[in-house]
C-alpha cells in the first residue's frame, strides 16, 4: 500500500536527496582530482614542452579542486542534507502516529488534524535555518492527504496490520539491508586501499633499487590510496553498518511484541515504542546537522 505524507515531508525528503546527491557528486570529483594531479606529476622526466603542459594541466585541476571546496562550504549541501532528512523523518513519525490514532492523536478526526498541524508547525519552527533551503515539489500544494485520514478511520486490526507490515517490517528490512551493504562496501574499500598501498610499497622498493627508471608512479598510488581512505571516511561505512545493525536488532525485538496488541491503547503504546526506536536514528541526523553548525 502506497502512503502519502504531508506536503512538508515531500519537500524535506526531496531537498535532502538533492543536497545529498550534489554533496557526494562534488566530493567525488574533488577526491578524483588529487590522484590525477599526482599521476600527471610523474611525467616530469619528459621534455620541457611536455613538462610545462602536464604542470599547467595539474595546476588547473588543483584550482578546480579548490573551487569545489568553496562551493561545498558556501552552499552547505551537507548541512541541508542532514537537516532536511531530520525534518522529513520527524514528520513521518508524527504522520504514522496520526494514522494509527496513537497519542497525541487519540481524539476525534477534527481534533487530531488540528494536533497534527500544530505538531508540523512546531517541527518547522524549530528548524527555521533548514526550512529556507527546502525545495518546492509537485506535491507541495497538498496539505494532509486524505489517505492518512482514511487509514486512521480503519478498525484496530487493519491499522495494526498496516503498521506492522508497512512501517515496522519495512524499517527492519531497510536497516538490515543497509547494515549488510555498508559492511560489504567497507570491506571492499578497505582491501582496495591495502592493495594500492602494497603497489605503492612495491614501486618504492623497485625505484630505490633502480633510481634511473624515469617514470615513478609511487606518489600516484600513495595519493590514490589516501583518496580511497578519504572516501571511506566520507561515506562512514563502518559507523553506519554498526548503527544500522543495532537499530535492526531493536526493531526485531519490537516486531515480536506486536502479538500483544489487542486494543487501541496497546496499539498506541506499541507505536510510541516503535517510533522512539526509529527516532533514535533520526537524532543522529540532528546531531550531525548541529555539529556542522559549530
Amino acid at each position: 500500500m502506497q502512503f502519502k505524507f504531508p506536503s512538508a515531508f515531500e519537500m524535506a525528503d526531496y531537498s535532502s536527496i538533492e543536497a545529498q546527491n550534489k554533496y557526494l557528486q562534488l566530493s567525488k570529483i574533488d577526491l578524483i582530482i588529487m590522484p590525477i594531479s599526482a599521476f600527471l606529476g610523474a611525467f616530469s622526466f619528459l621534455s620541457d614542452n611536455y613538462k610545462i603542459f602536464f604542470s599547467v594541466l595539474a595546476a588547473i585541476l588543483i584550482a578546480i579542486s579548490i573551487i569545489i571546496k568553496f562551493i561545498i562550504r558556501i552552499r552547505q549541501y551537507e548541512k541541508i542534507w542532514f537537516g532536511c532528512r531530520a525534518v522529513a523523518e520527524s514528520i513521518k513519525t508524527i504522520s504514522w502516529k496520526y494514522m494509527m490514532s496513537a497519542d497525541p492523536f487519540t481524539s476525534s478526526i477534527e481534533s487530531s488534524k488540528k494536533e497534527l498541524i500544530s505538531s508540523l508547525q512546531n517541527i518547522l519552527t524549530s528548524n527555521k535555518s533548514i526550512i529556507s533551503h527546502m525545495l518546492i515539489t509537485n506535491e507541495s500544494n497538498q496539505s494532509i492527504p486524505d489517505t492518512m485520514t482514511n487509514v486512521k478511520l480503519l478498525d484496530l486490526n487493519k491499522r495494526k496490520s498496516l503498521y506492522i507490515e508497512n512501517r515496522v517490517s519495512n524499517q527492519l528490512e531497510w536497516y538490515q539491508k543497509k547494515a549488510e551493504n555498508n559492511k560489504t562496501l567497507e570491506e571492499r574499500w578497505f582491501y582496495c586501499t591495502i592493495f594500492l598501498q602494497v603497489v605503492a610499497l612495491t614501486l618504492a622498493i623497485i625505484f630505490a633499487n633502480n633510481p634511473t627508471i624515469p617514470l615513478n608512479l609511487t606518489g600516484f598510488f600513495v595519493t590514490l590510496s589516501t583518496t580511497t581512505l578519504a572516501w571511506i571516511k566520507l561515506k562512514q561505512y563502518q559507523e553506519l553498518s554498526q548503527a544500522y545493525s543495532v537499530t535492526a536488532a531493536e526493531i526485531s525485538l519490537i516486531l515480536q511484541k506486536s502479538e500483544f496488541i489487542n486494543s487501541d491503547e496497546t496499539l498506541s503504546n506499541y507505536v510510541a515504542d516503535a517510533e522512539n526506536a526509529f527516532s533514535r536514528e533520526h537524532t543522529l541526523w540532528i546531531a550531525r546537522r548541529d555539529h556542522l553548525k559549530n
